[in-house]
């Protein structure tokens, strides 16, 4: 592994000044994403719906969608956000309607969320969100990270579910 680094190094001092730049820049990058790779970490996403919502679990909101004749509402921070496209991969995967509503940004998603106006939102595990469930404003029904969360030791991951096997969907952080 150490080969790159050095072999960078012996063709940096034989090229031209220009050339040295976008050397130095490349040995520097590779360096830092192993860096990076060590210190990294995932944060999951966690499906959340309004309280007034009668389910549970993902799976009793998949069921609840299958019967209705209109489109499940989500919101998302804007297009192609995580969370719309977490939403989008489980409206594929599941098969349900699914109507996408962008938001410009979380605090008029979360004011619409808790006001019931949408059916559904993938949400970063951070902020006021888990404030928001301790509190009974919101409730969480899943998780997309492999294994339980220490935090939300309740929820059961997505990918753990029958109907959603493989289904993980972490951000990268670090």
């Amino acid at each position: 592994r150490m080969g790159m680094p050095l072999f960078s190094f012996c063709v940096f001092s034989r090229m031209s000044p220009p050339s040295r730049t976008v050397e130095l820049f490349f040995t520097m990058t590779m360096v830092l994403t192993r860096w990076l790779l060590m210190v990294g970490y995932g944060l999951p996403l966690i499906v959340v719906v309004p309280a007034s919502l009668p389910v549970k679990t993902l799976p009793e909101l998949i069921a609840m969608a299958k019967t209705k004749t209109h489109a499940v509402t989500f919101g998302s921070s804007g297009q192609g956000t995580s969370g719309h496209l977490a939403t989008e991969l489980l409206s594929f995967r599941t098969g349900i309607k699914m109507l996408h509503i962008p938001y410009k940004g979380a605090a008029p998603l979360l004011t619409d969320l808790m006001g019931g106006q949408i059916d559904m939102v993938f949400m970063q595990l951070a902020g006021g969100t888990p404030g928001m469930i301790a509190d009974g404003k919101v409730k969480a029904i899943g998780i997309t990270s492999r294994t339980p969360h220490p935090r939300f030791p309740q929820l059961t991951p997505l990918a753990a579910q029958k109907s959603m096997a493989g289904f993980e969907f972490d951000l990268w952080a670090g």
